[in-house]
């Protein structure tokens, strides 16, 4: 047999999960993409990780696989949210899904985390440490726990409890919410949480081996012991076997490191360091630049918002710099090609409308030439994220324009590597609503998945993926025609300064579009004759025929097709 390579690898422990094939090139994919989940009801919080399987075909190769896990509705009635997952490998399928339960107990399960966990060669052959580590709220008893399942595959595989069911990490004394995991080595994990003893939120952390054992307090190690409520926790493996845990309070951003049995290590303490805040401290990011915790979070401040990144390697040495990013940090990545790290955000721009951002920094957190570079200009991004692979991927959703998803990719100079649309290439233009994409890096490209309500009327909010060619070619589902004529929710609604509506076409059709007001008088066409088949964006000024503004109120927008109308409502503020 050939010998595997000295990386981190899964084994084929996942085989009814990903179907194995060779890992030859993404040009071979379907470019209709795939079908992660379209169960019926609503799917929502997604989680994403990714991993690299040994496929022992054709001399063995090694495949990427992306791994989500979600929130999932179908069985509400009887057992309230549960947890299910899918794997796709380098392709996403187009077969349709259900996903794989990760707990269907009774009670609500919400906002999962996952990781991938697993060291070296070694545990290919002894197959005892790798899995999908999910931790997630559990809503089953008077207050909200935190629990967890290891993934491995095949029933046969099942070597401790938590590989054939869910297990609790905390005790129920208190209310345990929003959990955040790092894989350490021999396939244990450190788990942390908001938990809410004695009236107030702080971080406790909880290591687990690979059997899922708790290794400290029954309660966990509690972290940050004064500072005010903590408001996000992150945890992040730290490269060497153990984890970094950061945490925000309404003053401060505070972190700490710790090990595999989940104990601060030599030079780190359970209340941690940090930082002040200038204000509040949002949308925290971690990362690790191989050992080195790097953290980034939207600094709002009294008089201004800027986006702040910070670098820890040891206890005493930490570099901070606020940078002129804007309004919102949407992620913190790193590319483990390069040292340093890339920053997402978004800034306001013209017209009052917002330009993505994204930026690269070195290792003393100074801004690389070319940088930082807009993404995308003039839009609303509601959702963006990045995963490094030669240069920066960013996977984004725009409330602005159709409401799609968006994929772009920068060379490590700044520029849009050719092949890739400026401003942003497609991934789906299907109908209605996508959002929330998460990224993962997939060999040479990277690898996306969303909500996607294109099925709204059958199934609900569904999964769907694809796969992202470093050469701009994606690998996504192309737009379905819609049976009927649809007309879309108006955005935003409220709305103070206009609106968009979209409509759907199966065919060409003879069609009228205006603003009514609540008596039934056309306050504005918009549009009146013969339109195309496909989707169709119109846009309201929030002003009459006349050219005034109209009051503030409910409208209606009214599209005629053919014999058909359809409406919705639209409410103005001034």
């Amino acid at each position: 047999m050939k010998p595997l390579p000295r990386i981190f690898v899964a084994a084929t422990l996942l085989a009814t999960f990903v179907v194995a094939r060779p890992l030859t090139s993404h040009a071979d994919c379907d470019r209709q993409g795939g079908i992660l989940c379209n169960a019926p009801r609503d799917a929502s919080q997604l989680a994403a990780t990714h991993y690299i399987s040994y496929v022992p075909i054709q001399g063995g190769e090694l495949q990427n696989n992306l791994a989500v896990v979600w929130v999932d509705t179908r069985d509400s009635a009887t057992t309230g949210s549960d947890l299910y997952l899918a794997i796709a490998a380098q392709c996403i399928e187009s077969a349709p899904s259900g996903g794989t339960p990760v707990c269907t107990d009774a009670g609500d399960q919400r906002h999962p985390a996952i990781a991938a966990s697993g060291d070296a060669v070694s545990d290919f052959g002894q197959g005892t440490a790798f899995g999908l580590l999910v931790t997630f709220e559990d809503h089953r008893f008077a207050t909200s726990r935190i629990w967890a399942r290891r993934m491995r595959g095949m029933p046969s595989n099942a070597l401790s409890t938590w590989d054939s069911a869910a297990i609790p990490i905390t005790n129920g004394v208190s209310d345990a919410t929003m959990p955040t995991i790092a894989p350490t080595q021999h396939g244990g994990a450190i788990i942390a949480w908001l938990d809410g003893a004695e009236g107030s939120r702080r971080v406790r952390a909880q290591a687990v081996d690979s059997a899922g054992t708790a290794l400290g307090p029954a309660d966990g190690l509690l972290l940050g012991f004064a500072g005010g409520d903590a408001d996000q926790v992150r945890a992040v493996s730290d490269g060497a076997g153990g984890a970094w845990v950061a945490w925000t309070t309404s003053d401060s951003v505070k972190f700490t490191r710790l090990g595999v049995n989940g104990d601060p290590i030599a030079g780190w303490f359970a209340w941690g360091v940090g930082t002040t805040a200038d204000g509040a401290a949002m949308d925290l990011r971690a990362a690790v630049d191989v050992t080195t915790l790097l953290l980034g979070w939207t600094n709002s401040g009294s008089s201004a918002t800027y986006v702040t990144l910070l670098r820890q390697q040891t206890e005493s040495t930490m570099t901070t710099r606020d940078f002129p990013l804007g309004t919102r940090l949407h992620d913190l990545v790193v590319d483990p090609n390069v040292r340093g790290a890339f920053a997402i955000s978004d800034q306001l721009g013209g017209e009052n409308k917002h330009d993505l951002l994204a930026t690269r920094v070195d290792t003393l957190l100074e801004t690389v030439s070319g940088w930082p570079t807009i993404v995308r200009s003039m839009s609303q991004p509601s959702h963006a994220r990045g995963a490094g692979a030669n240069g920066l991927f960013v996977v984004f959703a725009d409330w602005l324009g159709d409401l799609n998803i968006y994929a772009s990719h920068l060379e490590l100079d700044g520029a849009v590597t050719p092949g890739w649309t400026p401003n942003g290439t497609y991934v789906t233009q299907a109908p209605d609503v996508q959002d929330e994409p998460l990224v993962v890096p997939g060999g040479p490209g990277a690898m996306t998945a969303w909500l996607d309500w294109r099925n709204r009327a059958t199934s609900g909010g569904d999964v769907y993926g694809a796969s992202l060619r470093p050469d701009g070619l994606v690998a996504a589902p192309r737009p379905e025609a819609p049976v009927t004529a649809a007309l879309a929710a108006p955005r935003p609604n409220p709305a103070r300064a206009g609106a968009v509506f979209r409509i759907d076409l199966p065919a060409a059709a003879d069609a009228a579009v205006g603003v009514y007001d609540c008596a039934g008088r056309v306050v504005r066409s918009l549009a009146s004759g013969t339109l195309a088949a496909g989707a169709h964006e119109l846009r309201w000024d929030g002003r009459a025929s006349g050219g005034a503004a109209a009051s503030p109120g409910v409208y209606f927008v009214r599209a005629r097709i053919g014999a058909t109308v359809l409406q919705r409502p639209l409410v103005v503020l001034r």
